[in-house]
């Protein structure tokens, strides 16, 4: 990305780091080569368990686990236990950490009691780790600091043959400090019930326990698995003290509870802030007399404004609240028209359904977001939308609200007529409107679900998902005066076509393969005159592939744009834009086939890093805002394609999971002005929608 301040030199400078790294764990000849293959199987053996009370600190997991991930703990050895009153609150938090790659929790539902949470931590820990793993046990508002890294202080501890590591606890943002804090122990000892220092009686009882059940002698000298056991039922456990390490030349410095959750955060935050040059709008919370009022304040920013940046001259709004196991709002997708024509209102869906595989069952209520003033106004509810692109939520040319929902096991299309309470079914699940607003464009969409659930919508009875080709179903138009349809491409056509473009060789395997085929991602060109769609294909258990097919809505003049393609949008009535999946950049080809070999050229070549959701603004060829997805920290910016200057204008925190289909991408829908651009975030803790707005008073 060639944006000053925006990326940076650090990206760099990590890179060399890692190579550096990578090379000495390669030289075992070294002995910063050894030490640090040591240290690295110590950390597969190094776990974190703690506990939640959803109902007032759930906000703070997605900073504690980026802390204990970014030390080196592995996030799938990272072990919750949930408690809430509410069930649902317990059950959806379990599933978002599970999405995000952490163990499954184990949840509570009841009366909070510290004794029943040490219980519960105590059987997870026993339950989950062997006795000789390393265990965290830090409190979840704890970030435990080491200077000269984890890995090294576990080392030290390893290397004399420690059971458990006590260090200072210092707590600045509360200006006080106690003696001592278990930072780290062996998996067979337990902790105390404030998990300051360890249960010596409980840790013999498990110790004799463990020998029993293994056959273990614990009075016998020859045997080296044993001795921890028998140092623990002797009640003669190792500790390691911080003065302890301070002699250690590599562990020198003393391990250490340092501020709240948020203190260390929004320091890392100013930071970023500072070298990316934007503006951080909970920077001034910092400063607050009184140590309770720091607390309180950091608390209150930490769902929402610590987690996202304006850059100068834009101001970032959330327009529908929520936070942590909160309802969340989303947009449908970044390729339809989600605003209405008047730039007032954004389709939105609404649920409370958990990160997991969405079934029939399952309910959205489908509605408006106000853009000036935010909130969500309900219109209706869907049974038929995806994790990726809702249920296709938009609005026609004349503001009229359509949505897809699932009525007598098949996919239909609810139409929700402006200024009134009247509502239509059309039949078969809508994916693009034509520009004229007489009708829609409609794939099959049970047969996506099958194949691409993140994208597809359960509990089609149609016919279509069992052929593997069939030429009675593929793209459709829909007439919203008559309700009529029919078919413009049949998806065996579009599969003729494509193998046309293939080699004998590609040809012959495709032939003799068990290849299912499914149609995706429809946009209309500007005029209205022509469609483009991906094609793709897949064998069982292996990756899908594709290639994107352009088409007149009569379904004359069948062409094979390209393979490999991604995000494939209209530039102007003949050309088209998308990531070439194989040469990782953008490109802009002409509507042509494939196979006249007049090849794509890339676009603003050095502007795009990664796969896009790019967007030009309406009725412009070089005005387009842009995201750099798949990351925690996702990226929006504008540029201009005559000039190819790129603007910086907010960057949105806590997108975990990055990737899967449960990912949340900010999918950027501007308005027609260019002042404007909306999108969903989990910044706050779920999806939310927000919307990013030239500040002109700036």
């Amino acid at each position: 990305m060639s944006v000053q301040g925006v990326g940076g030199s650090a990206g760099s400078t990590s890179i060399v780091q890692d190579e550096v790294v990578r090379a000495q764990l390669l030289d075992t000849s070294t002995t910063d080569g050894r030490r640090l293959r040591r240290q690295a199987k110590l950390l597969d053996k190094l776990h974190l368990v703690s506990g939640v009370q959803l109902d007032q600190d759930a906000d703070l997991i997605p900073h504690f686990i980026d802390h204990y991930t970014g030390l080196g703990v592995v996030s799938r050895r990272i072990h919750l236990v949930l408690h809430s009153a509410s069930e649902e609150r317990a059950e959806r938090m379990k599933h978002v950490l599970i999405q995000a790659g952490a163990a499954k929790p184990w949840t509570w539902v009841g009366d909070f009691k510290p004794g029943g949470m040490w219980r519960r931590r105590v059987r997870l820990q026993a339950a989950r780790l062997k006795f000789s793993d390393w265990v965290l046990v830090p409190e979840i508002d704890e970030l435990q600091v080491y200077p000269n890294g984890l890995a090294t202080t576990v080392d030290a501890a390893a290397k004399r043959g420690a059971d458990w590591l006590s260090g200072a606890l210092f707590d600045d943002a509360l200006s006080k400090s106690n003696a001592a804090k278990a930072l780290f122990f062996r998996a067979s000892v337990i902790p105390n019930r404030d998990f300051t220092g360890i249960d010596a009686e409980r840790t013999a009882a498990a110790a004799i326990e463990t020998a029993q059940d293994r056959g273990y002698d614990l009075n016998d000298p020859t045997n080296s698995r044993v001795e921890r056991l028998a140092r623990a039922a002797k009640y003669r456990l190792l500790t390691l003290s911080a003065e302890d390490l301070e002699r250690d030349a590599e562990a020198s410095t003393l391990p250490e509870r340092a501020r709240l959750t948020h203190a260390v955060k929004l320091a890392r935050w100013d930071a970023e802030a500072e070298a990316m040059g934007l503006s951080d709008p909970s920077r001034a919370v910092a400063v607050q007399d009184k140590p309770s009022d720091v607390v309180a304040a950091l608390r209150q920013v930490s769902k929402q404004e610590a987690q996202v940046f304006a850059a100068p001259g834009w101001r970032v709004t959330q327009l529908t609240p929520g936070g942590f196991g909160a309802a969340w709002h989303s947009h449908s997708y970044y390729d339809i028209h989600s605003i209405d024509p008047d730039s007032k209102f954004a389709a939105a869906i609404r649920s409370t359904m958990p990160m997991r595989r969405n079934l029939a069952t399952d309910t959205v209520e489908v509605g408006v977001v106000d853009l000036h003033r935010g909130g969500f106004e309900p219109l209706g509810t869907s049974n038929a939308w995806s994790w990726q692109q809702g249920p296709m939520a938009q609005f026609t040319p004349a503001g009229d609200l359509i949505w897809n929902d699932l009525e007598d096991a098949r996919h239909v299309v609810r139409l929700s007529l402006l200024g009134t309470s009247a509502i239509r079914t059309y039949d078969r699940p809508a994916y693009a409107v034509t520009p004229d607003g007489q009708g829609y464009l409609s794939v099959c969409m049970a047969r996506l679900y099958r194949v691409r659930p993140a994208y597809g919508y359960a509990g089609g009875t149609e016919a279509c998902p069992d052929h593997p080709a069939p030429q009675d179903d593929g793209l459709w138009y829909v007439d919203f005066a008559t309700g009529a349809s029919r078919l413009v491409l049949p998806t065996a056509q579009a599969v003729a076509a494509v193998m046309r473009t293939m080699t004998k060789e590609e040809q012959f395997a495709f032939r003799r393969g068990t290849f299912v085929y499914w149609m995706n991602h429809v946009k209309i060109s500007p005029n209205g005159k022509r469609f483009t769609l991906k094609l793709r294909w897949r064998e069982p258990g292996k990756p899908f592939d594709g290639a994107s097919i352009t088409c007149n809505l009569d379904g004359s003049d069948l062409r094979v744009l390209s393979r490999a393609t991604s995000h494939v949008m209209w530039y102007g009535d003949d050309h088209l834009f998308w990531w070439d999946l194989r040469g990782k950049q953008v490109v802009l080809g002409a509507d042509i086939p494939f196979e006249e070999g007049i090849p794509p050229q890339p676009l603003a070549p050095g502007v795009f890093d990664l796969n896009p959701h790019a967007r030009l603004v309406p009725g412009t060829l070089d005005q387009m805002f842009f995201d750099e997805p798949y990351n925690s920290t996702v990226k929006l910016f504008m540029v201009d394609l005559r000039t190819k200057a790129v603007e910086s204008i907010a960057q949105f925190g806590g997108h975990l999971p990055p990737g899967g289909p449960f990912r949340c991408d900010l999918h950027p829908v501007p308005t027609p002005d260019g002042q404007r651009v909306l999108v969903t975030s989990l910044a706050s803790g779920s999806r939310q929608l927000w919307i990013a707005e030239r500040d002109t008073q700036s």
